[in-house]
């Protein structure tokens, strides 16, 4: 486990998933806008890969730029819904705006235009690409539970300083808990039930599967966190070394899980590039 989520703060996990879904995305090109809005946005995703993989970024403009730009576009073009309903694009024009408003960190308006989506790609011509957009929407909300689970956990630590004792019923409320599931335990559970919806589509699976292993990395920094507060309380031994013990063996299961998931869906499997690198980061 890699102790650098303080270091590197709460975007970076989120960024490499984002990718994915924006390949989802059905095809703009017959409108203006919201073409403009695809190219926005992938601008921004790109840039947020980048420094996900520690490569510099050309020019000034931040991810947050092109989300915002990709934001206002996606929202003129629904200004003409009946003339995206007539393309056939009107369904994935929703789900760039949900994605677009979950980047922005408006989680409830991403809720709301993913209903919207969802409705609208139901009852849209059902080619691929549009049921790809409704997977990605129906896991939305898991996505948005891992990513506020990773804020709420940066946000603590930096600024609250807790104790051991703090820290880990921080834990129990924020990663895992054996009596009520805790956020990131929903999310996952949100991302394994859409994910064992699309047994067929595997690219779809390999995004989803990603995402979980996303959550995985908030997971492992949260134990990193709560045993450094242990150790330098002295407190790491008897009960809390136990408790550490179950919850970093529940990690590691989850841990093997997954990427037992993920390099099946891979050509390659464990020579898989993916693989390698969420093997490595975790």
């Amino acid at each position: 486990m890699n102790p650098s989520f303080l270091r590197i703060g709460s975007r970076k996990y989120s960024a490499w998933i984002f990718a994915f879904a924006l390949l989802f995305l059905a095809s703009c090109a017959h409108l203006t806008s919201l073409d403009r809005a695809q190219d926005a946005f992938s601008k921004g995703a790109d840039l947020e890969n980048k420094a996900l993989f520690g490569q510099t970024a050309a020019g000034p403009a931040s991810p947050e730029t092109y989300y915002t730009l990709a934001y206002g576009e996606v929202k003129n073009a629904l200004r003409s819904k009946g003339k995206l309903a007539r393309v056939g694009v009107l369904g994935s024009a929703w789900s760039l705006k949900a994605l677009c408003e979950w980047k922005l960190k408006d989680y409830e308006a991403a809720r709301k235009s993913a209903k919207v989506a969802k409705e609208n790609l139901l009852t849209g011509p059902g080619r691929p690409e549009l049921r790809r957009d409704y997977a990605v929407m129906e896991a939305l909300d898991g996505l948005i539970g891992i990513e506020r689970a990773n804020d709420d956990l940066y946000v603590f630590f930096r600024e609250k300083n807790p104790s051991a004792e703090e820290a880990k019923s921080k834990y129990n409320q924020l990663i895992f808990s054996e009596n009520e599931p805790a956020q990131l335990q929903r999310a996952m559970d949100e991302l394994e039930t859409v994910y064992s919806r699309v047994a067929n589509k595997h690219e779809v699976r390999i995004y989803l599967k990603s995402a979980q292993l996303a959550g995985l990395k908030v997971w492992s920094d949260a134990l990193d966190l709560v045993r450094r507060k242990m150790q330098s309380e002295r407190t790491f031994s008897g009960t809390n070394s136990d408790w550490f013990d179950t919850e970093e063996s529940r990690f590691l299961d989850k841990k093997a899980q997954y990427l037992k998931d993920l390099g099946n869906l891979l050509p390659g499997k464990k020579e898989h590039p993916l693989y390698d690198y969420w093997n490595k980061l975790l």
